[in-house]
């Protein structure tokens, strides 16, 4: 703690930060837990009044595997009812907790420790599965007081019970539908650029508004191509009344190139004209406007190729869904196909998934979808690509992710609003259930040790 506070944000601070965090916090947590044998069991045995809870527990679970797969008759002492209720739930609930231990920390090191934890892995199974079930079978072909429809039946229940789970987690496909997040949009959306640079004098619509071919949206002012266009005038004048006095003179060469003068003056007129006409930014055709906050352009400076605002038609519309990496296999296959789409507040609307990107992105699709805006999406910080660029996105995707649409139908896109989430979901007949929770729990683990590496 006190190397942390005399230390600068960097490594060694952080490092510092990490051993308060472990022999604090994280130490208390880990002491308090009533499922391993420290101080919050004993105090959990204590106030139970129950000096051996471990014990009584795994007495419970050993009776209980011995009546229910041999058919032996019950050994238990007779403990009061109060407590042998408690022992029961403990009992089940270390015996789950040891589970999820043991098994996190074999897939923990298989991935953390590459081929040497392929090795801790294997020992790891070895001791805590290979050994008690070594022992399990030695008890049972050796056991002196079990008689052989005892083992038989011992034998038939275990095999049932295993070919059940092996076939439920291998043959049965993932219940539940893949799912990806998404936003709806106008198909196709008209964004409207500044096409001269110019300050934003006037806003003539408002966002949501519907509007019609030629309805002027916004006016700029530049007084620089106005003061240009002022001057070509005079300069066009002056050239022409030259031209006049060549013209007396005869003086047919300085008549010829004056000509050519006043050609290229009316010319660059013509350019600054139209530059000037750019500055009236009007609707290209009928649609909706799309622009949060448009009264904020008022008084700001737009540079040429900046966006003012877009267009679109309220009853042409798409969803822009965005894929995980691990799931993008399943909806490359689906392109073509429909998927079902729910959006909140509405009827499940199925349409088909007409493409998708085949380059990850960690641009994010849509403001919406961001966690900072209460999306789904984890994003993190985006360090500017030049000093200058002050206009960008400024978070990006903590993950690449795939861009995919969903094209809807007329009906479905009137249903609908744009910048509404959706979920797409898509159910996955061809991964298994232990497929599925292995590779899930695999890609949380890896996220999680990215994390924490990139911390």
């Amino acid at each position: 703690a006190i190397g942390w506070s005399l230390t600068e944000a960097g490594p060694f601070n952080q490092l510092c930060a990490n051993f308060v965090l472990m022999a604090s916090v994280t130490t208390i947590l880990f002491n308090a837990n009533p499922l391993m044998r420290f101080d919050g069991y004993y105090m959990l045995s204590d106030a139970m009044e129950i000096p051996n809870l471990y014990a009584s527990g795994q007495q419970y679970l050993r009776n209980a595997a011995r009546r229910w797969l041999m058919g032996l008759p019950s050994l238990l002492p007779p403990w009061p009812k109060r407590s042998a209720r408690l022992i029961k739930v403990y009992a089940v609930a270390s015996l789950g907790w040891r589970i999820f231990i043991c098994t996190v920390l074999i897939v923990t090191a298989a991935a953390l420790f590459q081929g040497a934890g392929i090795v801790l892995a294997v020992l790891g199974v070895v001791a805590w599965v290979a050994v008690p079930a070594g022992r399990f079978f030695l008890f049972v072909f050796q056991g002196d007081n079990l008689r052989w429809g005892q083992r038989g039946r011992l034998a038939i229940t275990t095999l049932a019970l295993t070919a059940s789970l092996v076939g439920l987690l291998s043959l049965c496909p993932w219940p539940f539908a893949c799912r990806a997040p998404a936003y709806v949009e106008y198909a196709p959306l008209t964004v409207l650029r500044a096409a001269s640079d110019g300050f934003v004098r006037k806003v003539h619509v408002q966002d949501g508004q519907h509007v019609a071919a030629g309805d002027i949206l916004v006016s700029l002012e530049n007084k620089d191509l106005q003061i240009a266009v002022a001057d070509l005038d005079l300069a066009i004048e002056k050239a022409r009344l030259q031209s006049f006095v060549h013209q007396n003179r005869h003086e047919l060469a300085a008549y010829q190139s004056t000509r050519k003068k006043i050609k290229s003056l009316r010319q660059q007129k013509a350019e600054r004209e139209a530059q000037v006409r750019q500055l009236t930014i009007r609707a290209p055709a009928a649609g909706t406007v799309v622009r949060r906050q448009l009264d904020r352009l008022l008084g700001t400076y737009l540079q040429q190729g900046d966006e003012i605002l877009s267009i679109g038609n309220g009853q042409q519309k798409e969803v822009r869904l965005s894929v995980a990496q691990e799931d993008v296999d399943l909806f490359q296959a689906a392109v073509g196909k429909a998927v079902r789409i729910r959006v909140p507040g509405n009827d499940t609307i199925l349409a088909p998934l007409t493409s998708l990107e085949p380059r990850a992105t960690r641009q994010p699709p849509h403001v919406s979808l961001c966690a900072t805006h209460g999306g789904p999406l984890v994003v993190q910080h985006k360090e500017p690509a030049t000093e200058d660029d002050t206009h960008g996105d400024t978070v990006e995707l903590f993950a690449p992710r795939f861009k995919g649409t969903v094209t809807l139908g007329t009906e479905q896109g009137v249903q609908l609003f744009s910048g509404q989430r959706a979920i797409v979901q898509l159910t996955d007949r061809h991964t298994s259930i232990g497929g599925h929770l292995y590779r899930s729990f695999q890609q949380w683990l890896t996220r999680k040790i990215d994390a924490a590496r990139r911390g």
